[in-house]
């Protein structure tokens, strides 16, 4: 049954047991920062460095004009629906053949 001590070894050995992963886990922690020490305002400036750099990046996207010289289609497709400025005669839609 639950009698006091059995509450009492219970809560005691769960308080044992976090107290034990606590400790490595800061251990682990401790570690980690010693490795790639970084105070916080360095990791402010970093940051606002990158923001910065996005918004010039994306500013100078928008102010350039798309370049008309590449068809989206490819080498080789005519842009031209009629196909009168084509140099080759456009294929009859069945055979595949030039139209006369």
């Amino acid at each position: 049954m639950n009698t006091p001590s059995s509450v009492l070894y219970g809560w005691g050995s769960l308080i044992f047991a976090a107290g034990i992963a606590f400790y490595y886990a800061r251990k682990d922690i401790d570690a980690r920062r010693r490795m790639h020490p970084v105070s916080w305002n360095d990791t402010n400036a970093d940051w606002e460095e990158k923001v910065r750099r996005m918004e010039s990046a994306q500013q100078q996207q928008q102010k350039s004009p798309p370049s008309d010289d590449k068809d989206p289609k490819g080498p080789g497709f005519a842009t031209d629906s009629g196909g009168g400025s084509s140099s080759q005669p456009p294929l009859h839609s069945t055979t595949g053949e030039p139209q006369t």
